[in-house]
């Protein structure tokens, strides 16, 4: 990451940042250690970790963000697209146990010009809070679930699509000292509209 912003003391809190940072889309840390399980799930591993460009935070209350996105394309470094790709992450935290995400992204990501949109949800529950407990001390689970497409420049958005879900639930035992964790992941890509490596 290399970026530079300015905080304005307005509402909570409103920052604008430019450079290179972390992706909105995806729920998971691109720093596997801070993830829930030491591997990334399918539909995290597809999605990109870091954006360039820039990016402007609200805070208009201390439960909710939203930003506003204007980056250069989808994991794109070493060239700039035609177009500015943009996209809008929010952020709901009614209380200490519960989080809520949604995220779009919109750009024009390819030499044809194709357009590609990609939309994901993710809702963070922690039913179990007990942190002195030598038992169970705590609990929660996750649910991630994407779904995208490209259109134009040959392709269709019946054909190359992508939805895909992960579940987690963890599981802290002995005052949060041990934990584990298990996924379970689905994912649909047809006409590979994502893919591990660049298509030619």
């Amino acid at each position: 990451e290399a970026a530079a912003g300015y905080h304005f003391a307005k509402w909570y809190g409103i920052n604008i940042e430019m450079g290179i940072f972390s992706s909105y889309i995806g729920l998971e840390s691109c720093l596997t250690q801070e993830n829930w399980c030491y591997q990334h799930s399918m539909v995290s591993a597809f999605t990109p970790f870091y954006f360039s460009g820039a990016r402007i935070q609200f805070f208009p209350s201390k439960k909710l963000k939203t930003e506003l996105w204007l980056v250069n394309g989808w994991q794109s470094y070493n060239s700039w697209n035609n177009a500015i790709g943009i996209g809008n992450s929010n952020y709901w935290r009614p209380n200490e146990n519960i989080q809520l995400v949604g995220n779009f992204y919109l750009g024009k990501d390819s030499r044809t010009n194709t357009v590609r949109f990609h939309h994901d949800n993710s809702v963070v529950k922690r039913y179990i809070d007990r942190p002195l407990s030598k038992r169970i001390s705590q609990a929660a689970f996750s649910i991630n679930t994407h779904y995208g497409f490209q259109n134009g420049g040959g392709v269709t958005p019946k054909t190359n699509y992508m939805a895909g879900a992960s579940v987690t639930n963890r599981t802290w035992f002995n005052k949060n000292k041990l934990a584990l964790s298990l996924r379970a992941d689905f994912i649909s890509n047809p006409g590979l509209y994502l893919a591990f490596t660049p298509s030619p």
